[in-house]
C-alpha cells in the first residue's frame, strides 16, 4: 500500500519497505503532523525551519537521474535506506 502510494507520487524504482522503514516513515507523519496542523503559516515555517535543523539529512536536489522533475531531499543519496537517519526523507520533501 506505501509502495502503491508512493509509485503514485512519482517514485520510480525498486520500493522495497521493511518494518522499519514504515515505522521511521510513521514517526516523520507525527513530527509533520504540526506542520500541517499550524494555524498561521509563520508557525508552520518555524515548526518546519526545527524540523528541517533537527534532521541528520542535508538538503540536496535529485531528478532520479532525469526520470523525475527536480525536488528536494533530506539524504546522502538516491539510494539511501528509505527511513534513513529517522529524517523525515521521502515522506514529506
Amino acid at each position: 500500500m506505501i509502495a502503491e502510494l508512493l509509485r503514485e507520487h512519482g517514485e520510480v524504482g525498486s520500493v522495497d519497505l521493511s518494518p522499519s522503514d514504515v515505522a521511521e516513515m510513521r514517526a516523520a507523519a507525527v513530527l509533520l503532523r504540526e506542520v500541517f496542523a499550524a494555524a498561521h503559516v509563520d508557525v508552520a515555517a518555524s515548526v518546519l525551519n526545527r524540523l528541517l535543523r533537527q534532521s541528520l539529512g542535508t538538503v540536496r536536489l535529485t531528478s532520479h537521474g532525469g526520470l523525475t522533475p527536480w525536488h528536494p531531499h533530506l539524504d546522502s543519496d538516491d539510494d539511501a535506506p528509505w527511513g534513513s537517519g529517522s529524517s523525515p526523507r521521502r515522506a514529506w520533501l
